[in-house]
């Protein structure tokens, strides 16, 4: 029973670690796209934030799904409100 725990935790952690990386991703990118003038690197990067836009909805599906499959848990809520908010979001 603990190794279940562990292993969900342990999904949930790696979830949460990855839209933090998209989130952090996001902003870098918009930083360079500030300054970019080459059109073909513009386009790229603007690919990129898309590739990163369908992750994250991708994201608050699965984090939907284990919230209706799995016992109710504050570490599951966590993960959905951090998918469910936008790229740009900074505290």
């Amino acid at each position: 029973m603990n190794t279940a725990i562990t292993i969900s935790d342990s999904l949930i952690t790696s979830l949460c670690r990855e839209i933090d990386f998209i989130r952090y991703r996001y902003k870098r990118i918009n930083e360079s796209l500030s300054f970019c003038k080459n059109n073909l690197v513009k386009k790229r990067l603007l690919e990129e934030i898309n590739n990163l836009n369908a992750r994250r909805i991708e994201l608050v599906d699965i984090s939907s799904e284990m919230q209706k499959s799995l016992s109710p848990s504050t570490a599951k809520l966590f993960l959905y409100e951090l998918c469910k908010r936008p790229l740009d979001f900074s505290i």
